[in-house]
């Protein structure tokens, strides 16, 4: 990925991968340097904020996770990605009471994106709060 960067240094996907292979090496400055150029190259691309903030899930650092989330708000803020990844985040920080505002405003962007719930908690069933939710907001069909 560095050859790529010399090559095209404005292409955030390369700055991307710099990232993440920074990040799987441990090499935590780095691969913060290149999320961060990556996402100022381009502050649209979704993957760029969604694998940084993933990174510092990884990590055990829901905040930093919601900052990034949040920055990328900041210029997609209709994106239901950022919101339900924020509402994950603040279940896991055990922020319930704010994870339920941003997984409404999910909901209601976007509700099929709920699904994405299903990858972090399998056992979303047995989580009634987040289940009667979700459930509140299904599309109702039409005869």
């Amino acid at each position: 990925s560095k050859k790529a960067i010399k090559l095209s240094p404005k292409n955030s996907y390369y700055w991307l991968e710099l990232a993440e292979n920074e990040g799987k090496l441990g090499n935590e400055i780095s691969a913060e340097e290149a999320y961060l150029k990556a996402a100022e190259l381009d502050n649209y691309n979704i993957d760029a904020f969604v694998s940084w903030s993933m990174y510092y899930y990884g990590l055990e650092n829901y905040e930093k996770a919601i900052e990034i989330m949040e920055m990328g708000l900041e210029d997609q803020p209709d994106e239901s990605e950022f919101y339900y990844r924020i509402a994950i985040y603040l279940l896991a920080a055990r922020r319930m009471k704010e994870a339920i505002n941003y997984l409404e405003v999910a909901l209601n962007l976007y509700y099929d994106g709920h699904l994405i719930l299903y990858e972090f908690f399998t056992d979303l069933a047995t989580q009634k709060t987040i289940f009667k939710i979700v459930e509140q907001y299904k599309p109702q069909k039409e005869n």
